[in-house]
């Protein structure tokens, strides 16, 4: 009899152990909402992970000076807001592959667009598409072999890893003038592409009823790009001064009454727009007047820059 009962004991505890196993396993295989958060605002802005950065917390299930408090702060102010209707953030919600489209378009500034979708298993009328499309179009999609992307699946830590080194990559490239005009268009101005027409370029090297058109459309209307050229030129790289200049314009921001040559030098055209930073308290060592930007520095910048806007 009591063979028969540590046999009985044994199962049982075999089985829980195993259950327990299980789900500490689905923890460790399955990305977090917590975690694909930190890993992205991270990604820009580094400083998130100091411990002597304080951070008092609105949201009852996110702790005070923690690093999620520190990124959901940044996210405030940049107006992307990722509660819960109830007010809470869910921390330890598994992430589905078409939410976790979406966070990365949101927190990186890109602009959605679904006429460049690439996974077949993507519904051209989804709430999602238009995240897919603008990873599509940036080359940072995943799909597998067969063309799937399994946008209702539960994000691996496995596919996380695959995503974070092609943002790594994709963050080390030089800036494109189309780069610029996108972080304008979604984080200077706060818009979305208005595609509901059709789109008739003004630019002889841009297609019409593309993303590049509707996006340079928009900057005409802006008063942004000058509409007497007849290129645009969308993937030429781009200078920190032409960035700032354009960025600076979008803001309403007027270039510095004198230059002191605190950024440029002064005899250089964009001596009052670079000195402008310095008044925005914004004269960072890795904007280099004249050089062209690499996209992490660029999108450190955008984020620098909203939050200082007056």
């Amino acid at each position: 009899m009591k063979k028969i009962i540590t046999s009985i004991t044994i199962v049982v505890l075999g089985t829980f152990m195993a259950c327990n196993s299980r789900s500490v396993g689905n923890e460790k295989l399955l990305l977090t909402k917590k975690q694909l958060v930190v890993d992205l605002v991270s990604m820009i802005i580094p400083e998130i992970n100091s411990q002597e950065t304080t951070c008092m917390s609105s949201i009852p299930d996110v702790e005070d000076n923690s690093t999620l408090c520190r990124a959901l702060e940044l996210l405030e102010t940049r107006g992307i807001d990722m509660t819960s209707p109830d007010g809470n953030f869910n921390p330890n919600d598994f992430v589905l592959n078409a939410e976790m489209w979406s966070y990365q378009v949101k927190i990186l500034g890109f602009l959605p667009f679904n006429s460049a979708l690439c996974a077949s298993d993507v519904e051209p009328t989804s709430w999602y598409a238009p995240f897919a499309g603008a990873l599509c179009r940036k080359g940072l999609m995943q799909s597998s072999p067969d063309g799937m992307a399994n946008p209702s699946a539960e994000t691996t830590l496995e596919d996380w890893e695959t995503q974070k080194h092609l943002l790594t990559v994709y963050l080390q490239g030089a800036t494109t003038r189309m780069d610029s005009l996108e972080q304008i268009q979604s984080t200077i101005l706060e818009a979305q592409l208005r595609t509901s027409e059709a789109c008739t370029s003004n630019f002889s090297d841009v297609s019409g009823n593309s993303f590049e058109c509707y996006l340079s459309n928009s900057m005409l209307d802006e008063g942004l790009l000058d509409s007497s050229q007849e290129n645009l030129r969308p993937e030429n790289h781009i200078t920190w001064d032409e960035n700032v200049k354009l960025m600076l314009d979008a803001a309403g921001i007027q270039p510095a009454s004198q230059c002191t040559g605190c950024m440029s030098n002064p005899q250089v055209w964009s001596c009052g727009y670079m000195d402008k930073l310095c008044e925005l308290n914004l004269n960072l060592s890795f904007i280099v007047s004249g050089e062209e930007m690499v996209r992490f520095g660029f999108l450190r910048f955008t984020w620098l820059l909203t939050t200082h806007l007056p």
